[in-house]
């Protein structure tokens, strides 16, 4: 999905902004025509290295494909003089256009390559992506100690983690792409009347988050760093179709999701749309279910003490570090619905989400829901529902000194064992986000 129109670009200013670039992280499929080994296709990444990186040299008679990080100024210095030497053999480059194309995609815009979490600036550095003037290796791929393909064509999408197809000929590339880790939209998740938006960069400052489409939609200026999904509540004339969430500063748009889509198979898979049950059907299938791994009653409001703050804390960690849940306030343990006055609600979320920033260590994403109680007007259950965490393991403790890691067994939170705190460590989040509102 592109932000901007192909826009030419001298080769020298291109080439300037990559020898800017600390590290680049490079994937090269050469072929061999005789005695000369001849790129025929790169992919050069910087900004952030691509999802699924990892250094690589395969060599074959007639074929070398390597997966390389090194400094963009070396890579510049490759491109221009044409050529450089890789396992003892002397690469050539194909001639670079004097005036590249430059476009921004939006963060896991479709692309030939491997798809790029982040926005890219993306530049295709020759002439055009043409097929080779030669015909490509078409025998088998196979060497002592090497992966075994079908042909070069094959290897060459296994190298760029393109999609597996029995191709006799893939098409010449040298691409460009530098990611921009500012700010980009990593999930989002609506309905008819409200969008919410996980957003993530190094410079979310001063970036304005917009819903934007056939008609103007809300929008929310960033002051500072969110630690929980941006809200934006929609009018309800505003047309969803063939809508989008956007990250805009100055005259740029930084990133783009699209909302609902004319044709369902374009659907963005990091894009939900949630069906809200009715509040009072699902506190009566959460009063009948009871507690469990990822639900959890608590009488009313907090108190004062570190030790009551703990009992809550305690288990907002837990959910971090495992799949998630929620703490409902206002039911007791033997499950009297006794609720917090509607009056009382906006204070009582900010001294809790405060709490959370002072006490969970590192902050994860969490939001509020409010469930109505039948026959009660002016009292309602609060939800806290946590999300599983980007960063595990997530710790309490007012200092770092004092930190301590919880998980969930059963229908409580304990003290995480060693071996439990370590596996988290190198544990990462779900495929499958649960819900910001955790609707069931």
């Amino acid at each position: 999905m592109s932000l901007t129109l192909n826009q030419p670009e001298p080769v020298e200013s291109v080439l300037a902004r990559l020898a800017a670039e600390p590290a680049a992280w490079v994937r090269l499929a050469v072929a061999r025509y005789g005695e000369s080994w001849e790129v025929e296709v790169c992919d050069i990444v910087t900004g952030a290295p691509p999802s699924s990186w990892q250094l690589e040299r395969l060599s074959y008679p007639s074929a070398l494909f390597v997966a390389i990080r090194t400094k963009g100024s070396t890579l510049v210095r490759w491109l221009t003089n044409g050529q450089t030497r890789i396992s003892g053999r002397r690469i050539i480059f194909p001639e670079l256009n004097p005036n590249p194309q430059v476009q921004r995609d939006a963060s896991k815009a479709d692309t030939f390559f491997e798809t790029a979490i982040w926005p890219t600036v993306r530049c295709d550095l020759i002439l055009n992506a043409a097929q080779s003037n030669r015909q490509q290796p078409q025998q088998m791929m196979v060497a002592d100690g090497m992966p075994t393909f079908h042909n070069f064509a094959v290897a060459a999408r296994y190298l760029l983690r393109d999609s597996p197809a029995i191709d006799s000929t893939i098409y010449r590339r040298l691409s460009l792409r530098q990611q921009d880790t500012s700010a980009r939209i990593s999930f989002v998740e609506y309905t008819d009347t409200d969008v919410w938006m996980q957003v993530e960069g190094k410079q979310l400052r001063g970036v304005t988050v917009e819903v934007s489409g056939p008609s103007p939609g809300p929008r929310k200026k960033i002051v500072r760093t969110p630690s929980k999904p941006v809200h934006l509540k929609l009018d309800p004339a505003i047309t969803l179709r063939d809508a989008f969430v956007v990250l805009v500063r100055d005259q740029t748009c930084l990133d783009r999701r699209p909302l609902a889509w004319s044709y369902p198979v374009m659907q963005d898979p990091d894009v939900r749309r949630l069906n809200k049950f009715d509040p009072e059907a699902r506190l009566q299938s959460l009063l009948w279910h009871k507690e469990n791994d990822q639900v959890e009653f608590k009488l009313g409001t907090i108190g004062e003490s570190d030790t009551d703050k703990e009992s809550v804390m305690k288990s907002v960690a837990a959910y971090a570090n495992g799949l998630g849940g929620s703490l409902f306030f206002g039911i007791s343990k033997r499950y009297e619905v006794l609720g917090i006055k509607l009056d009382d609600v906006p204070e009582f979320e900010d001294d809790l989400s405060n709490m959370i920033d002072d006490w969970v260590h590192p902050s994860p994403r969490w939001s509020f829901d409010n469930l109505t109680i039948p026959r009660e007007k002016n009292r309602v259950v609060v939800e806290l529902a946590v999300q599983p965490g980007d960063s595990p393991p997530y710790a309490i403790g007012t200092t770092r000194k004092n930190l301590r890691y919880y998980v969930r067994h059963h229908a409580r939170s304990v003290p995480a064992r060693q071996d439990e705190v370590r596996a988290l460590a190198r544990s990462r989040p779900l495929a499958e986000p649960p819900s910001f509102l955790s609707f069931q």
